[in-house]
């Protein structure tokens, strides 16, 4: 996993394994049919999903 790093870093502990689980599930399920895209890849999607965490678990 490339974020593997960051995930490592102690902000991202909390939402270390929920972000390796929706990362899978991303890897396996879903289909990113805009290869051609520069804005919308499957890195571009990984980061958001780790932001989203990041959020929803400073919310709580």
């Amino acid at each position: 996993m490339f974020l593997s790093t960051i995930l490592d870093k102690p902000v991202c502990q909390p939402i270390k394994k929920p972000y390796e689980r929706w990362y899978t599930f991303m890897e396996k399920n879903v289909e990113f049919w805009l290869p051609d895209s520069e804005w919308h890849t499957k890195a571009h999607c990984a980061r958001v999903l780790l932001l989203a965490l990041l959020i929803g678990h400073k919310k709580v």
